[in-house]
Order: C-alpha cells, then structure tokens, then sequence
C-alpha cells in the first residue's frame, strides 16, 4: 500500500527554489550547448525533375545576380518550357549572369548575360550555381539530382574557383 500527502505551500515553494537553483547552476553550461554557429552550415539534397524544379524556381525568386559553371545543353531539354519562362522572369529582373562553358556547347542566354569558353573537357559533368552565399551542385542525368549548400565560407570558396577558371 503506497500513501501519498501533499505539500505546504511552503514546503512545495522550497521545492521549487531547489529546482530553480539547480537549473541556474547548469544554465551556463546550457547555453554553451545552445549556442549557435556564427557561419551556420545547411545542406540539402533533392532527387527528381519535379525537385529540380522546385529548386530552381526559389533561384528565380531570388532575383539575384548569379555565376554558373558547366552549363550543360542538357538543361533545355531536360526542362523544355521552363527554361524559357525562367529566362524571361530573370530578364525581367535585370539579373546578370556570368557563365563558363564548354567548347561546342550552345544555350540561350539572357540580355546580361557574359559567357566563357572552356575547352573541352575542362569542366565536370555537374553544373555549379552560385548565388546569395548558396552553392548549387546539379547533376543533369536521372534521377535529377541537386546538392544546395547555404554558407558564406563555402559560396566564397566555390566563388574563387569560378574567379580562377574564369581568368584562365
């Protein structure tokens, strides 16, 4: 047989003042725990024509300036019409595109657009899109797969490679 009483008001204050100080001798330990990065890190993988999509679309909403390496011609194929309402939508906006191709490939391009020959071979087989401290990593064979890194470290990083093949 178990017998249960209840507290005073005071004995269940105590209680509490007990916890309280317990609480705050850890709270600083605590927030060490729960302190957040100055450069947070986010990465996502999507799989898929319809998540291709959808990504590109939030590119588009950004109405940023952006930098593309490896534009394949695949991408107009692959996307048909919606590369053409993207284009218009980022004309629209007055986005500027800087881009580093491969030799022997032809895409449409927008009004501001400034392109780079590569020769053959140089680039890999992933386009890279770089814009507002996001970094695009798309693969143009099934199942469509785009890797979407936000970090300013990583943008800057990937952005100095776009500089460097740039300048070749």
């Amino acid at each position: 047989t178990k017998h249960f009483s209840s507290l005073t008001p005071k004995e269940l204050l105590a209680h509490f003042e007990d916890k309280y100080s317990s609480l705050k001798e850890i709270l600083p330990h605590l927030n060490q725990l729960n302190n957040p990065l100055k450069n947070p890190f986010k990465c996502e993988l999507f799989n898929g024509i319809e998540w291709l999509k959808i990504v590109l679309k939030d590119f588009i909403k950004a109405k940023a300036n952006y930098k593309i390496i490896g534009i394949r011609e695949e991408y107009e194929h692959i996307l048909g019409y919606f590369v053409e309402q993207g284009i218009i939508k980022l004309n629209h906006f007055n986005v500027k595109e800087e881009a580093l191709i491969e030799e022997g490939y032809h895409i449409k391009k927008l009004k501001n657009s400034t392109h780079k020959t590569l020769p053959k071979g140089t680039l890999s087989d992933f386009t890279t899109l770089l814009y507002k401290n996001t970094v695009l990593f798309i693969n143009w064979k099934e199942p469509y797969t785009i890797i979407r890194i936000e970090n300013s470290n990583f943008y800057q990083s990937q952005l100095d490679q776009f500089t460097l093949l740039w300048k070749k």
